[in-house]
């Protein structure tokens, strides 16, 4: 049996094609086939008696069409699509967080989380005007931190920022701000804010802090530090290496370092003299007065040093008029502890003493105390101490010698050299020379 659509044979009595799966006619039986037989044979004959033009017919071979399918979005547009809908999600986002970081509620919620977790370096872009350029070593993050850690006198422990208040046509920004120190004590301030007229990112406003915890910090140039000869120094807690040295500013008694950048705020500077001696001092630097000289003074110093030349100025003083009362000269004296500068001084000094009339014969300092100190143009410590001695005096009565023990109190100046190794005496002054007899 053979299938009419596609003609492929197929096993007798199958209803259906093998192959295409179409519809199978059944054969039909000997006696139906005779008739219809003869039935076409008479059809046949009819049509002979009455010619036609027959036009010629040519098999038609069944083909199963299959319609194309709907074609679907291709892999690289649906990318496209897909890509350009997050990248425009992503513009969004970014708008949106630019906006919120560059606002000043933000700005403060940032500085005083900086001051809670004392981690100063996060307040450094807020409050610098501009990025510095070239040798940043003294206006970096680091030494931003540095000052505000040694200014700083306690340590915030949580605050809260209240509502933003505007004015001069949203030109500047008012922001209250109430915080608690670790000591439970409480404090409040204001954090001002003005529109520099720049933008941040390019469409945001960029507010300058002129005011509050953290203020803004400027920038000044080429300023120059003076120390004591050979001490170390620090600035804003960084060491200053030789490289800062201006050797046409420095002195035989001062070296003078030039630091190309600094901040205007109110910097710790540290120095190391020689003998070991600390000043620790703080300076507001500015570009009217860029120029600062480290001295010693009764503020700038230890305990432990006032103390320390409390000790040798009471020794040298017992030395000096020890030499005196022994008549002898100021050649006796240690040359590595008194300069010759106070030869003359101590020539002085024994001449109004020792008369022939009268003669000091004891001299002895019961107590010494601290009262102040300065630094000279020279780079000399000059001390000013009160001394509380006795003493014995001989005198002439007529002719009878007579002695007076008595007790007194005086101030004198003692000038050292501190970088020298055995804080050298360089100058003394105000030395009591005149001993009552009454």
């Amino acid at each position: 049996m053979f299938c009419g659509e596609c003609g492929t044979k197929n096993a007798k009595n199958s209803k259906f094609c093998e192959k295409c799966g179409a519809k199978l006619e059944v054969e039909e039986a000997p006696v139906e086939k005779e008739e219809k037989k003869k039935t076409t044979s008479k059809k046949v004959a009819e049509k002979k008696e009455t010619p036609e033009v027959v036009a010629e017919t040519k098999p038609v071979k069944n083909e199963t069409v299959n319609k194309p399918a709907k074609k679907g979005l291709s892999p690289l547009i649906k990318g496209l699509i897909i890509g350009g809908s997050c990248f425009i999600a992503l513009i969004i986002a970014l708008v949106v967080w630019l906006s919120m970081i560059t606002k000043p509620s933000h700005i403060v919620n940032n500085i005083m989380k900086a001051f809670v977790n004392e981690n100063y370096e996060d307040i450094y872009e807020y409050v610098v005007d501009k990025e510095p350029t070239g040798d940043t070593t003294f206006v970096s993050k680091t030494a931003y931190a540095n000052i505000i850690r040694a200014t700083a006198t306690k340590k915030v422990s949580n605050y809260t920022v209240g509502n933003n208040s505007y004015s001069l046509g949203n030109l500047v920004v008012t922001i209250p701000v109430s915080y608690t120190y670790s000591d439970g004590k409480s404090d409040d301030t204001k954090f001002i804010f003005t529109n520099s007229g720049e933008k941040r990112f390019l469409f945001f406003t960029k507010w300058k802090l002129t005011s509050g915890l953290g203020s803004s910090a400027s920038i000044v140039k080429d300023y120059t530090i003076k120390v004591p000869k050979g001490a170390k120094l620090e600035f804003a807690g960084i060491s200053v290496d030789k490289s800062y040295l201006d050797k046409s500013e420095s002195t035989s008694t001062f070296d003078a370092y030039k630091l190309n950048q600094v901040f205007n705020l109110r910097t710790p500077i540290k120095a190391t003299l020689t003998n070991g001696v600390v000043i620790d001092e703080k300076v507001t630097p500015s570009t009217y007065n860029n120029t600062y000289t480290v001295r010693l003074s009764s503020s700038s110093v230890s305990q432990k040093f006032k103390d320390e030349l409390v000790t040798e100025g009471k020794k040298d003083l017992t030395a000096w008029y020890k030499a005196i009362t022994d008549e002898k000269g100021f050649d006796t004296l240690d040359s590595k502890k008194f300069d010759s500068k106070v030869k003359s001084e101590y020539e002085s000094n024994y001449k109004s003493i020792q008369t022939d009339s009268k003669k000091l014969t004891k001299f002895n300092i019961t107590k010494a105390e601290f009262s102040s100190l300065s630094t000279t143009d020279e780079g000399y410590v000059k001390v000013f101490f009160k001394i509380t001695y006795d003493y014995t005096v001989s005198y002439k009565d007529g002719e009878e010698m007579k002695t007076k023990d008595k007790n007194s109190y005086d101030y004198v100046y003692v000038t050292y050299d501190t970088n020298s190794k055995n804080n050298k005496v360089m100058a003394v002054s105000s030395l009591p020379t005149y001993f009552s007899r009454y």
